[in-house]
């Protein structure tokens, strides 16, 4: 997908040098040359899993699913999580989730 796009953003939980992304280990290699923009956003891939950092959010998953069953609950869990918390910062303090450990 990544070189079908006109340009392509990489979501990333932190920088690390090359040589620690090995293959084999979870992690998502995509070359450099597809890559137009890095974001450094611990926690970003909540409610999912991010493999070594963080595992699948099973309750706020199944909020997500029970919300889905109807326009006006998802609009609800919308304005909720995704419209309303100014950054993802707000998004985690809604959902009570510390990416960062502390």
């Amino acid at each position: 997908m990544a070189m079908a796009a006109k340009f392509t953003i990489a979501s990333v939980e932190e920088l690390v040098e090359p040589d620690e992304v090995l293959p084999g280990t979870h992690q998502i290699y995509i070359s450099p040359l597809h890559i137009d923009a890095v974001v450094v956003t611990p926690g970003g891939a909540h409610p999912t899993s991010c493999p070594g950092k963080y595992d699948l959010d099973l309750k706020h998953l199944e909020e997500y699913v029970k919300a889905s069953k109807s326009e006006a609950s998802f609009q609800e869990y919308l304005e909720k999580y995704i419209i309303g918390p100014k950054n993802l910062e707000e998004y985690h303090k809604i959902v009570g989730f510390n990416p960062y450990g502390k």
